[in-house]
């Protein structure tokens, strides 16, 4: 009978062992400890020291089929049931393993949808487009985006100048359009109820890395400063369409206003 019911218990572990191949050990294991307190347990409940024949009666009658005969007359010893009574639990526990959410999918390995993506090596980034264009905007009726490309569409004007820089005093040829015409295309907003309201505005130039400058609107208009101020194309021939128009002030002794790579032309007021 103990042959028997080891038979159904690796029928049941072959079993097991479909649904999660990595708990036969436990199975193994656990049926190997069951064996091995059973044949103790059998072996403990004899008491050698001291023999007492059974009687007559007891010899002529017929044991029942899973009972053997001790030598002391009023015990019996089980035959090693004990395997099938602790594999049994050990058993039910691990089907009770295999039948968890996400235990075969552990067995049967990493799925596509569970594998690391790739990743793009270190340090590695996608080129940042550069900006082209620039604002027009404020207090103007028409804002605008434009290219350096745009700029050809004004009156274009060329002027060499020399101002004094960080790295010395510098002379280069520029063409563009003036600033006052780009920002008088926009159609400035001033207000007619108050008495000369242009001299309150300001225009203010920033660049592609936050520098900024500020020009007064009288300084570029005839009759007052006539600043022939520029959003140059061009700097001594070469495009600057990559880098954004170039802000030129010729009346500056000091380049602190050759704004480069400009992205915003704001028109403020800045009276009450």
């Amino acid at each position: 009978m103990a042959r028997s019911a080891a038979s159904r218990i690796g029928s049941y572990c072959a079993t097991c062992s479909a649904l999660n191949p990595s708990l036969i050990r436990l199975v193994t294991a656990a049926t190997a400890a069951a064996r091995g307190i059973g044949a103790g347990r059998a072996r403990s409940v004899r008491e050698p020291t001291e023999v007492r024949w059974p009687s007559v009666n007891q010899r002529l009658s017929k044991p029942r089929a899973n009972v053997q005969m001790s030598p002391h007359p009023l015990r019996r010893v089980r035959t090693p049931r004990f395997t099938a009574l602790f594999a049994v639990p050990a058993l039910l526990i691990a089907g009770a393993v295999a039948s968890l959410p996400g235990t075969a999918a552990e067995a049967a390995g990493p799925t596509p949808s569970t594998q690391t993506a790739a990743r793009p090596p270190a340090g590695h980034h996608p080129p940042v487009p550069a900006k082209t264009y620039f604002f027009v905007k404020g207090k103007v009726a028409h804002p605008a985006r434009l290219t350096v490309a745009d700029l050809a569409r004004y009156p274009q004007s060329t002027q060499q100048v020399t101002f004094q820089s960080g790295a010395g005093p510098q002379t280069h040829t520029y063409t563009g359009a003036r600033l006052i015409d780009v920002l008088t295309a926009a159609g400035p907003a001033f207000r007619a109820d108050v008495k000369n309201d242009l001299l309150r505005y300001a225009v203010l130039v920033r660049a592609s890395d936050g520098y900024e400058a500020v020009l007064s609107w009288p300084e570029l208009v005839d009759g007052y400063g006539g600043t022939q101020a520029l959003l140059a194309s061009t700097e001594d021939g070469a495009s600057l369409a990559e880098q954004g128009p170039r802000l030129t002030v010729p009346d500056d002794a000091k380049g602190g206003r050759y704004v480069s790579g400009v992205t915003s032309i704001t028109l403020v007021r800045v009276g009450a």
